[in-house]
């Protein structure tokens, strides 16, 4: 035992030689500890854990060393996982966590997001970073079964407790550190410790894809999309909760939504992106610019910005809806240009900047290919005497279409003289010939047509033939009563035999139809049809 503590120390003092003798007998201790007994290691190995991990995070720059520490350090592991982690936290600790109480097992695994905070040189090497994911893996793990433990514990003795929030616990727990490796990874300048860590998130996300879900909700760096789409292979699984995730109405929100549907679509260009692209990207794309073209605001310019660029990503991955594409920019710039007519000069200003954007996106949409493209300019970059003079020569171009209200067109008052410039009608016309007339329908049927003479076609006559059948007219001031019927006189005001005058049932009416019997509804008043109705 004795031994094994001389030679902890002794790694401990290597550190202070130079460079080209500290690998060397940090080697030699290595191989030195290996043949101790089982029962020594088993005692020790948490202090020669943190001894070599000291070691590796001062000679982090030599790739031969940290490699042969990160063997040991498994190695290590193996004997004794909590407590040897445990060191290893402690040991790569920030020098503001140094300052506080010594982290035991227990605190890890209550806390695994203290892991996270450690010196940054640990993402300088990819042997190093491999050992931290390992530690963080172990820690969540362990975190999730001892909260389990105890919520069943708790749950047992009628505690308030519900299932589902240590379920939520536990997903926002784990979530919570997936955004601080992705915060991480950020600043990390080596190529392999990016690749572990996003091989680590992708391993979260596949595990739960509710920590995916949640992760996207609470955000992150726009910056780091990109690198998170290209790298790992679960985020086309994004593509189920975009909908969802465009219709947060906070700015923020709103801009890392675009950014990530945008990087989704053209990242996975299949039939189901299409689809979403068509249906909801672009919609919502149109209906947020709209509203918000014009305006000079930090953070709907950046909204403005980046759906832009989503429109031109959008029409480079699928070619089929580029004129959707095209159309949505025109749209844009046509509220931008109504807005500029009735705001102020300093508002114009921006209204130009925008419709000019909307020029050079349309430009990139319609390019043939994708080395024709422009690269896309922010509002706020755009020159603004440019956007100015061409927003003016427009507005003049639509005065000069038309001088309505709002650039309508005027009403064409030369083609007539009538009443609000309607055509004056002619002065003579001339009828078709009576062959080429269109013959009128008879409205009586054959039977009536022969009981009282009428034909199909114009039935009008002139009025002096009417008159002449008629008979002469009654001179002024006198009444004619026309004949009275037998045994009805006009004085008296009842009507003997009126039933009589009635139409029987089933007679034909003159548009055709028949008469129904009376009483057919079952109700004890009239006839249920009026005459004329049927047929």
């Amino acid at each position: 035992m004795n031994h094994a503590w001389k030679l902890i120390k002794s790694v401990n003092s290597s550190s202070a030689d130079s460079n080209e003798a500290q690998p060397k007998l940090i080697l030699q201790s290595i191989e030195l500890y290996a043949g101790f007994p089982a029962s020594v290691r088993m005692e020790t190995c948490g202090q020669f854990a943190a001894q070599l991990c000291q070691a590796a995070m001062e000679a982090h720059a030599s790739k031969e060393l940290t490699a042969h520490i990160r063997r040991a350090w498994y190695t290590l592991h193996a004997l004794n996982p909590r407590r040897v982690s445990a060191s290893t936290v402690g040991v790569w600790r920030s020098p503001l966590e140094q300052t506080k109480p010594k982290l035991a097992a227990q605190d890890i695994w209550l806390d695994p997001l203290s892991i996270l905070r450690m010196d940054v040189r640990v993402f300088e090497s990819a042997d190093l970073a491999d050992i931290l994911l390992t530690v963080l893996a172990e820690s969540l793990i362990q975190s999730r079964t001892a909260l389990r433990r105890i919520f069943a514990l708790r749950h047992r003795e009628g505690g308030v407790l519900q299932k589902t929030h240590v379920s939520a616990m536990i997903q926002l727990q784990e979530a919570s550190a997936v955004q601080l490796l992705i915060e991480a990874v950020a600043c990390a300048r080596n190529a392999r410790v990016r690749w572990l860590v996003f091989e680590f998130i992708h391993a979260r996300f596949l595990e739960q894809r509710t920590i995916q879900k949640l992760v996207h909700f609470q955000a992150y760096d726009v910056t780091a999309i990109d690198d998170m789409v290209a790298h790992v292979p679960s985020m086309h699984a994004c593509s189920e909760f975009i909908p969802e995730l465009l219709v947060q109405s906070a700015p923020g929100l709103q801009l890392f939504a675009v950014r990530l549907a945008a990087a989704v679509v053209a990242k996975y260009p299949i039939a189901s992106n299409e689809g979403l692209a068509k249906e909801v990207i672009l919609p919502h794309i149109q209906t947020t610019l709209v509203q918000i073209a014009g305006s000079a605001t930090t953070d709907q310019l950046a909204v403005g910005n980046s759906m832009f660029e989503a429109i031109v990503v959008v029409s480079t991955a699928f070619v089929l809806i580029r004129n959707e594409c095209a159309q949505l920019a025109k749209a844009v710039k046509a509220a931008a240009v109504d807005r500029a007519k009735i705001t102020t000069q300093q508002q114009k200003e921006c209204c130009a900047r925008w419709a000019m954007c909307c020029d050079s996106v349309l430009a990139a949409v319609e390019a043939e290919t994708a080395a024709a493209k422009a690269k896309f300019v922010p509002i706020e970059d755009i020159n603004t005497d440019a956007a100015v003079a061409a927003l003016e020569a427009l507005l003049k171009s639509d005065k000069k279409s038309g001088s309505g209200r709002n650039g309508s067109p005027k009403p064409d008052t030369k083609s007539g003289s009538g009443r609000n410039g309607s055509p004056k009608h002619a002065e003579s016309s001339t009828l078709p010939p009576a062959s080429a007339q269109q013959q009128s329908p008879s409205f009586y049927s054959a039977p009536m047509q022969s009981q009282f003479g009428a034909a199909a076609g114009n039935q009008k006559r002139p009025h002096s033939t009417m008159a002449g059948e008629r008979g002469p007219r009654p001179p002024p001031g006198k009444r004619d009563d026309g004949p009275t019927l037998p045994g009805l006189s006009r004085s008296n005001g009842a009507i003997p035999g009126l039933r009589n005058l009635q139409p029987p049932p089933g007679s034909v009416t003159p548009n055709g139809g028949t008469l129904p019997p009376p009483h057919t509804d079952g109700q004890t008043g009239g006839p249920s049809a009026m005459p004329g109705t049927g047929g």
